[in-house]
């Protein structure tokens, strides 16, 4: 059962919009809509919980990591010994830009699939068993330098049906930390066949 929720990003209001900290935006989403402030817990991670979020009454946490992208399995790793918790209890939250813009796909473990942030917390943790909700936000234009292309701001289009594409992703969060087989199979699908 997934207990903690991460949404990856980097720190700091220069970053805040940017493509890459869209699994951070998800997961503050699913806590706003829930009516929980996101304190500091960690010296590398913000979090919260969601009191009674499951059937037997416990609590999902919600974090957001303090630390840059690059440096993810650190706070990561720390937020996981502070609550005594496993990677097996773990679902992260984070941008990729080989899907398209507007998927979602949830998968039980995986590569890091060229994501600096995943790539720091499979080396730290030493396992890809962890569940991940991975938000499409590509494809990269032709000739365009990748990790230029995710710390940029979302276009005018994509702007357009990013509200649509974020409050999904914090159904597929919240559907996929309950049930992850049920969240799969509702949530895998391409943008359109979503809608």
């Amino acid at each position: 059962m997934i207990r903690l929720a991460v949404g990856l990003g980097n720190p700091g209001p220069k970053y805040a919009e940017t493509r890459h900290n869209l699994g951070q935006q998800v997961v503050m989403q699913l806590a706003g809509q829930s009516g929980e402030k996101f304190k500091k817990e960690t010296d590398g991670a913000m979090a919260c919980s969601i009191r009674s979020f499951f059937p037997d009454g416990s609590a999902l946490r919600l974090a957001t990591l303090t630390s840059y992208m690059n440096e993810s399995g650190i706070a990561l790793s720390s937020a996981l010994k502070y609550h005594k918790l496993s990677p097996a209890d773990l679902l992260v939250v984070f941008d990729d830009f080989s899907l398209p813009f507007g998927t979602i796909r949830l998968r039980p473990s995986g590569s890091a699939g060229g994501h600096n942030g995943m790539k720091s917390i499979i080396e730290t943790l030493g396992t890809q068993d962890f569940t991940r909700l991975r938000l499409g936000i590509g494809p990269i234009p032709e000739g365009r330098d990748p990790a230029d292309f995710v710390l940029q701001k979302f276009t005018k289009v994509e702007r357009g049906s990013l509200g649509d594409f974020t409050e999904r992703s914090v159904r597929a969060l919240d559907a996929a930390a309950r049930d992850l087989a049920a969240a799969m199979n509702a949530y895998n699908r391409t943008p359109e066949s979503t809608k």
